[in-house]
């Protein structure tokens, strides 16, 4: 897990290179081949990389002004951040589009022990699909509804009437994306075979959301 904090001088220039040494270690970038101890990458990523966010914002964070080609047309200026657009950078910079994901905790001041949940518990119903992404003690910051957080009730296309974890959520955008971009079978998911889609995870947590990251690794038996 990689974690970063904003630096006032140079943005997310430090996180940046953070992220290109993890990534050419243990990340096979498409057109590279790679080994990760005894285990050999496929042609393409076998991970799906996880922004998590820290407490207060929201997956916007890493979005920017959408310097390296993130879509924010849709989020108000006073809710863009000046940290810059790491999420662009991985997905055309790097060429990872279809395996990067962030996503909003339902509640972005709350308990740490929540946001695990609702990162990892494939059994928990993450209320960030009903409530959008709320505020308790903050007065400053603006609340989010349900579509802007990114999780949502679906699975194959289907709604199942319970909020995803991030990681299942992840997994679901990608088969969309995939459906899409690869079959060329826009609106079926459940076509995409189960061996294309990554298992594995990286997270990639600003502030805050590396506690919560721990708490999910550590109480959780999560992984990666």
């Amino acid at each position: 897990m990689v974690r970063f904090q904003q630096n006032s001088g140079n943005k997310y220039f430090f996180a940046a290179t953070m992220i290109i040494l993890c990534l050419g270690t243990i990340l096979c970038i498409p057109s590279f081949g790679s080994i990760v101890g005894s285990q050999e990458t496929n042609s393409s990523p076998n991970y799906l990389i996880l922004l998590v966010h820290g407490i207060n914002t929201t997956h916007r964070v890493f979005m920017g002004h959408g310097e390296n080609g993130s879509d924010v047309s849709r989020i108000p200026d006073d809710e863009k951040y000046p940290y810059g657009d790491l999420k662009g950078y991985l997905e055309n910079t790097l060429g990872l589009k279809g395996y990067v994901y962030a996503y909003t905790f339902s509640e972005r001041d709350g308990r740490i022990s929540l946001a695990a949940e609702e990162l990892g518990n494939s059994n928990h119903d993450n209320k960030a699909a009903t409530i959008g992404g709320t505020l308790h003690y903050d007065k400053v910051g603006k609340e989010i509804g349900r579509d802007a957080t990114g999780i949502n009730d679906f699975q194959n296309g289907v709604r199942t009437g319970q909020g995803n974890s991030w990681l299942k959520q992840a997994r679901e955008d990608f088969k969309k994306w995939y459906a899409e971009n690869v079959l060329h079978q826009r609106g079926h998911p459940e076509l995409v075979p189960e061996s294309v889609i990554p298992h594995r995870y990286i997270i990639i947590a600003h502030s805050l959301g590396g506690s919560r990251s721990n708490v999910h690794r550590v109480s959780l038996g999560g992984a990666w």
